[in-house]
């Protein structure tokens, strides 16, 4: 469902006021915001292992961070962070 704005205006007179619904409605639109970015980050994630080739597939959400943690048989690990760079998406 697409979050539909309320566009507040200021005074009693905007007949915005600020309310328990409109508030709600702001804080379900971030909810449903959150649980759907969520899901396109997990959507076609894929990693494939071959010999000491590692193959990451991650979907393209702009500007996201994406974490790769690595955790080795010594029991140790590393994180190795990156930004989604969204000026080449799509070419």
């Amino acid at each position: 469902m697409a979050y539909s704005r309320i566009n507040f205006k200021n005074g009693a007179e905007g007949g915005t006021p600020l309310s328990a619904a409109n508030m709600n409605h702001i804080e379900d639109g971030i909810v449903e915001l959150e649980t759907n970015k969520q899901d396109k980050l997990t959507a076609g994630s894929n990693i494939t292992i071959t010999g000491n080739t590692i193959s990451a597939t991650v979907p393209q959400v702009p500007n996201e961070t994406v974490d790769l943690t690595f955790t080795y048989s010594d029991g140790t690990s590393e994180v190795i962070s990156f930004v989604i760079d969204d000026s080449n998406i799509g070419e």
